[in-house]
């Protein structure tokens, strides 16, 4: 059920088709945020202490690495984009004494090969589908039961893709930058 809007652990904010008005509550009686002296500090950097190419099929193989604790609780970052790569300061979202931090190159990105700059590359295999694949092939390769997911813009499009397709595989999700790539979406960024 639904909860009514403004009540707590919701957000009465208007949305792209809901224009803001002089009922919206404002910003305060919405938001409940630690005081800045409450929030902690990102973790420190975990450097990597297993990475490698993953044949995923179809020509492609993506780079990825391990950093934070091996026995840890499981979580996968993945990167924006489409087109960026992993970021070893997304791994401070983690505390690396807890978790162990796997992060990857999706196909055409970073270290994963072909790189989509490259001559002759097959874009008919670089599709959403095949993004959630390799996701999928990258937690059987690493023996990971379930694992937190951490997305940022397109990431945060291909994790709630991914917790859709398998959501036993899924123990929780962090979203951030969120967009689900509609086309009003798109319409909205590019166009104005």
């Amino acid at each position: 059920m639904a909860r009514p809007s403004g009540s707590p652990g919701t957000c009465a904010c208007p949305t792209l088709r809901q224009p803001a008005s002089s009922k919206t509550p404002s910003a305060a009686s919405r938001i409940s945020a630690p005081r800045s002296a409450e929030v902690a500090p990102f973790h420190p950097i975990a450097e990597p202490h297993a990475s490698g190419l993953l044949d995923v099929g179809d020509g492609n193989s993506i780079w990825w690495e391990a950093a934070g604790h091996p026995a840890g609780i499981p979580a996968l970052v993945i990167h924006g984009g489409p087109g960026s790569g992993l970021s070893a300061a997304a791994r401070r979202f983690f505390d690396p004494a807890r978790y162990r931090i796997v992060s990857y190159d999706q196909r055409g990105c970073g270290r994963s090969t072909p790189h989509a700059s490259g001559e002759d590359v097959d874009f008919s295999v670089n599709t959403t589908a095949h993004l959630l694949a390799d996701i999928e092939r990258l937690r059987l390769h690493l023996g990971v039961e379930r694992w937190v997911l951490h997305g940022g813009s397109w990431g945060s499009t291909l994790a709630l893709a991914y917790a859709v397709a398998h959501p036993e595989r899924v123990r929780a999700a962090v979203l951030a930058g969120v967009t689900t790539t509609r086309r009003s979406e798109i319409d909205w960024l590019y166009g104005g």
